[in-house]
């Protein structure tokens, strides 16, 4: 619940190329979130897709409902997914629907990834919220950084996409398998 995935799916699309310009959820003006309800309450109740192309990868990206009231609007895309980011606000940590999620998608074998956002915050604590995962999950937890760039541009977070191919391709990631200015120093 407001971690920030709308902002961060609207980041990712620009950063692509598929928006000209980010819209914003207190702007009420994102791609992703159309309907009136969503734009009066700054909520995302009902999953959209976006499609782009980077790397020449074929990308459809899911913004779901982070809210527990619309869970069953995000299980129903579980289905359809190759992988997960699951997006964790670096400033509130883990949630008990995080813990609902990360689950139903270990149940359905889908590769999650956890992107630990609002980090620029100053209230926002990355060692917290990476002890709390390695408590609940253990060492299938491992940290790495994406550098953020002005206004929200993520071009490193892209590059998920293609460490995704690799691990589809080859099995599970080695550390040499990620861009070294994205290894986080986990201590």
């Amino acid at each position: 619940v407001d971690a920030g995935k709308t902002t961060l799916s609207e980041g990712v699309l620009y950063t692509s190329g598929k928006l000209r310009k980010m819209g914003r959820v207190d702007n009420k003006n994102t791609y992703l979130d159309t309907n009136e309800i969503e734009k009066e309450r700054g909520i995302t109740i009902f999953s959209k897709q976006a499609v782009f192309s980077y790397n020449d990868v074929n990308v459809t990206l899911l913004d779901t409902p982070g809210h527990i009231d619309f869970s069953a609007e995000t299980e129903r895309t579980l289905n359809v997914l190759d992988d997960a980011i699951l997006v964790v606000s670096g400033i509130d940590s883990i949630q008990r629907h995080t813990i609902t999620l990360w689950n139903l998608l270990k149940k359905h074998n889908i590769p999650v990834f956890v992107f630990i956002n609002k980090m620029d915050d100053e209230k926002a604590n990355f060692h917290k919220v990476m002890d709390q995962l390695r408590e609940k999950y253990g060492k299938v937890v491992a940290p790495f950084q994406v550098p953020m760039v002005e206004n929200y541009k993520m071009i490193g977070f892209i590059d998920v996409v293609g460490m995704r191919a690799k691990y589809f391709q080859d099995g599970p990631l080695r550390d040499e398998d990620i861009p070294a200015d994205m290894m986080a120093e986990v201590e």
